[in-house]
């Protein structure tokens, strides 16, 4: 079923080259930036204080928590998700000769490939992240979790036309991220009274509070490119 799927997407991907180059565009920055925006408005949506402005209304507090329960999450996810991947050989589709059909000039291609390592597929870690994402904006606010889920869906289709992953990737990086995000969710009642103080802290240290969002947010839109590097670095020492 995998690979029915994933030649299917494929074979319609390939039929415009310009659709295939566009692919390959929106497939590396976009998606992150557009999770980084998400995160930003995670941080900043609902009422401030103990009381919603209106009946059945957001509070800041929750939201907050619900993003720093995010970001705290996503370097151990990044973590688990190498180790998988490093446990669980498993060969991307584009590193299978002659299974994707591929209608851009084979030394471009190669150069694609040659930047994915051949046998991590499984978990995708973007799946991993919007999962997380999406189920810690659920429960702030249904409608962004849609409106980003809609968006953030398509990427996800293009990496697996374009054979960066098979089906069973992204959908098991999702069920994890998902997971993660609704034990944050669930948690919220009995962790109330930290993250009242943690924010009380923030708000009091907005210098520090933007310095350190803002370096989160910078490598998060660039694909976690510092946290990837230091983590590839101390698995090289294990």
């Amino acid at each position: 079923m995998d690979t029915l799927v994933l030649l299917w997407l494929n074979h319609h991907l390939a039929s415009s080259q310009s659709y295939f180059y566009l692919a390959l565009i929106v497939t590396d920055r976009i998606p992150w930036i557009i999770m980084s925006l998400v995160l930003c408005w995670l941080w900043f949506v609902g009422s401030p204080g103990l009381l919603p402005k209106r009946p059945g209304g957001t509070l800041n507090l929750h939201a907050r928590y619900m993003a720093i329960g995010a970001i705290m999450s996503m370097p151990a996810l990044f973590i688990g998700s190498q180790l998988m991947q490093r446990a669980i050989e498993r060969p991307r589709p584009l590193h299978i000769e002659g299974l994707l059909t591929i209608p851009v000039p084979p030394q471009l291609w190669q150069e694609v490939v040659t930047g994915f390592p051949p046998a991590t597929a499984f978990p995708s870690d973007h799946a991993i992240v919007i999962g997380l994402l999406l189920s810690c904006v659920w429960p702030v606010s249904r409608l962004m979790a849609m409106i980003a889920g809609g968006i953030l869906f398509i990427p996800l289709i293009l990496r697996i036309a374009l054979g960066f992953h098979w089906p069973g990737d992204v959908l098991a990086g999702l069920l994890i991220g998902g997971t993660s995000g609704m034990i944050i969710a669930f948690s919220i009642p009995y962790q109330l009274t930290t993250a009242q103080r943690l924010n009380h802290w923030l708000q009091r240290h907005p210098d520090w509070m933007h310095v350190g969002l803002f370096l989160f947010l910078y490598d998060f839109s660039q694909k976690f490119s510092w946290l990837f590097s230091i983590g590839n670095q101390l698995l090289s020492w294990l």
